[in-house]
């Protein structure tokens, strides 16, 4: 039996927000309404749909206007519930790579302790902070204590991009909601065409 499974972390489903298209879909609810409520509008794309009955066709328009709206929202909540560190680098090697250069123990430790980890001595302690009075410089603090650095700062990550579970989940139903009301028009137009093509091609005979 094959199992189908989801990786929904704010890491995997960032690539679908990234787009500036995608993005511009927030706007969809609000110029989607004034679309359907512009009468040439409207018609213009009742005809693109056109299946002979007007009702249809307009329904047709509904359901782009509904796939919008649900990868606007979908992508709102991206915005707003993505951590920032997540939705900035979108990897775990890109955040460790910005964040190990300035990296401080300071830092070091409240990520640590924000992943319930315990740091090695070395690598919390207090004096490569105070570099200017006891010698301790920076770098060599991250050179000595590096492998443990990069370990907490990737696990960090990936326990941000695990946070909020509920929202994650219904963020990526509603965008894949929004793209199945996207392609239904599409469907619809594809099976009309092939009804047509089939009656036309045995009515001949």
């Amino acid at each position: 039996m094959v199992k189908v499974s989801f990786d929904w972390r704010w890491h995997k489903t960032s690539r679908f927000f990234r787009s500036y298209i995608v993005k511009l879909t927030i706007l969809a609810p609000a110029i989607g309404y004034l679309i359907i409520l512009n009468q040439e509008f409207s018609s213009f794309f009742t005809l693109v749909f056109d299946s002979g009955a007007p009702e249809d066709s307009l329904n047709r328009v509904y359901y782009i206007f509904f796939g919008l709206t649900f990868i606007g929202v979908s992508a709102g909540i991206f915005e707003m519930f993505c951590p920032a560190e997540v939705k900035l680098n979108h990897t775990d090697k890109g955040f460790v790579e910005s964040e190990r250069p300035i990296i401080t123990p300071a830092r070091l430790r409240k990520y640590a302790a924000d992943i319930g980890m315990v740091l090695s001595k070395e690598a919390g302690r207090d004096g490569a902070e105070r570099s200017s009075t006891t010698g301790i410089s920076f770098s060599s603090w991250r050179n000595r204590n590096e492998e443990e650095i990069i370990d907490v700062l990737t696990k960090h990550f990936y326990t941000l991009s695990e946070s909020n579970r509920k929202t994650r989940i219904a963020m990526s139903l509603l965008y894949g909601l929004g793209w199945f009301f996207l392609l239904l028009p599409s469907t619809l137009t594809f099976i009309d065409v092939a009804n047509i093509t089939y009656v036309n091609q045995f009515s001949g005979q």
